[in-house]
């Protein structure tokens, strides 16, 4: 799926950045900077900018198989997040091999197998699209809560990167609870500092934290076949 220096190296870099960006947030929210002119069409245009990336992000969601080969998913183990066929008669469920080890990935609703962190992903980026529209565009006022807001967000952003060390519906709300996290940290900053340039930066941070969660979910598919002991053949 990835090849080993994208597990080895990529990962942990991304991982560092992922964090230094959670760690600068904690310090604008005890260092904010100093007031700036507010733009007017600043809540417009960054509102916009969140929703399609929302958008994106729900859409990619629901055609994964699609998505991963922009992000070239390929290789050794390219059947286990993407499959199409596997080679020792397992079927696919929710993108994911029924062979018992990606039991904690899925779920069944109403006699559909669903992957749970698809299924977070998407309900999260409606929620947040939701509450995009409200803030941004509809004159939802939360600047009292700003604070509080960009505190709870990165919070969520955090418990979202542990996601894979659980299974069912709390692997489902953790994914969903990631990308609220990012509508509530990107609203917070807003509210509480009125500045584009910082809106602009938790935009750019935002997509760091997908990419870094596509790579640890793609890890974590890697680990689960490295130390299977099952006899099939991933790439026949």
């Amino acid at each position: 799926m990835l090849n080993k220096l994208k597990l080895n190296l990529v990962l942990p870099i991304y991982l560092i950045f992922s964090a230094f960006g959670l760690t600068t947030l904690i310090i604008l929210m005890f260092f904010p900077p100093s007031p700036t002119v507010d733009i007017p069409w600043r809540k417009p245009i960054i509102g916009a900018l969140f929703t399609v990336i929302c958008i994106l992000g729900g859409f990619a969601a629901t055609i994964p198989r699609k998505c991963s080969k922009i992000f070239g998913s390929h290789g050794e183990n390219r059947l286990v997040a993407f499959p199409t066929v596997h080679s020792n008669s397992y079927v696919v469920k929710g993108h994911h091999l029924d062979c018992g080890k990606f039991s904690s990935h899925t779920i069944t609703l109403r006699g559909h197998v669903l992957c749970v962190a698809c299924t977070g992903l998407f309900l999260g980026a409606i929620a947040a699209i939701i509450g995009a529209v409200a803030y941004f565009f509809a004159g939802l006022d939360i600047e009292q809560f700003g604070l509080p807001s960009i505190a709870i967000g990165i919070g969520f952003i955090a418990l979202g990167f542990t996601q894979f060390r659980f299974s069912g519906y709390v692997r489902l709300l953790l994914n969903a609870f990631f990308v609220i996290g990012a509508f509530s940290i990107l609203t917070g900053a807003d509210a509480f500092m009125k500045n584009l340039f910082i809106d602009f930066y938790l935009l750019s941070l935002m997509v760091l934290w997908v990419l870094t969660r596509i790579l640890l979910s793609e890890w974590d598919h890697s680990r689960i076949c490295r130390f299977c002991t099952s006899e099939c053949k991933l790439d026949e």
